[in-house]
């Protein structure tokens, strides 16, 4: 879609993997039947895909000692596209993995600020298994944003048994979609069934 027209602005996060993770992992999401007035960026973070390494980071960019700076990066560029459009536009959060646990961070650090929630296989228990699981298990149900969160069955690193059914027994409001195939990919790789589901979430 066009940014300056558009109703919905959508950010997407991939995996921290930096051999195989960056923007492309969208690619087959990106290309898929979206409506015009939707607007997409996949963005690459700081040693990823196109973007520059930031000097003297403490740990690797995906370390929990620097979530908060992933997150104000996520802000900064919200601001950045929403500035250039002129319909007043909804904001969307796309993640996957390790991305799927920042998108999750960024909704609860932002209540009622996001329209849409679309999460593939999220990391979200991995990065939080040293923190008190009470506490991680009250912060997710904090969440009031429309969620959908695509896994694969076949999810070859993050198992959906115990990791997807959790999301849902945390908290029930999240929808769940689970897919037969797709490995640690499902959203992309179900991307038309996908994006059918983006749309009614927002029709509602």
């Amino acid at each position: 879609g066009d940014v300056e027209r558009a109703q919905y602005i959508g950010i997407l996060l991939h995996g921290k993997n930096v051999a195989t993770q960056s923007s492309e992992v969208w690619r087959n999401l990106l290309t898929a039947s979206w409506k015009e007035n939707i607007y997409l960026f996949a963005l690459d973070m700081p040693g990823y895909g196109n973007s520059r390494e930031i000097a003297d980071l403490a740990g690797p960019i995906h370390d929990a000692s620097n979530q908060g700076l992933c997150l104000s990066i996520i802000e900064e560029l919200f601001e950045q596209i929403s500035s250039k459009n002129q319909a007043n536009a909804s904001s969307l959060l796309f993640g996957k993995s390790w991305g799927g646990a920042l998108a999750i961070e960024y909704c609860i650090k932002h209540p009622n600020t996001l329209r849409g929630l679309f999460l593939s296989a999220p990391a979200y228990w991995q990065m939080n298994q040293n923190e008190d699981q009470n506490n991680a298990e009250n912060r997710l149900r904090s969440i009031s944003t429309p969620t959908l969160i695509a896994w694969a069955l076949d999810d070859q690193i993050i198992s959906y048994e115990p990791s997807a059914t959790r999301f849902t027994t945390v908290h029930p409001e999240l929808q769940l979609i689970t897919y037969e195939h797709g490995n640690h990919d499902a959203a992309a790789h179900n991307a038309n069934d996908f994006v059918t589901h983006v749309h009614r979430l927002l029709e509602q």
